[in-house]
């Protein structure tokens, strides 16, 4: 299974469309508390992304890794597949 992978992909994507980190904290045990327990707080996503892409943000940093997209998902999507 790849939920941290799908996890990890959601934080780089959001590192790179708000430019910030979704998680800052000094203390080590006061980020794992807000990795496992706070929502990331998509507000900070530009307007000037799609929502599909806001979506699979949203999706991939869900609490619960059976509710976040598979692999299969993700790469089947319309903005991501490749054509060839």
């Amino acid at each position: 299974r790849h939920e941290s992978d799908i996890w990890s992909l959601g934080i780089v994507l959001y590192e790179m469309t708000a430019l910030k980190y979704p998680f800052h904290y000094a203390k080590n045990s006061d980020l794992f508390k807000a990795i496992t327990k706070k929502e990331v707080d998509l507000n900070y996503l530009p307007f000037n992304y799609s929502k599909e892409l806001k979506n699979m943000i949203k999706g991939c940093l869900k609490k619960d890794p059976t509710k976040r997209p598979s692999l299969d998902q993700i790469m089947e999507h319309p903005k991501v597949k490749l054509s060839y």
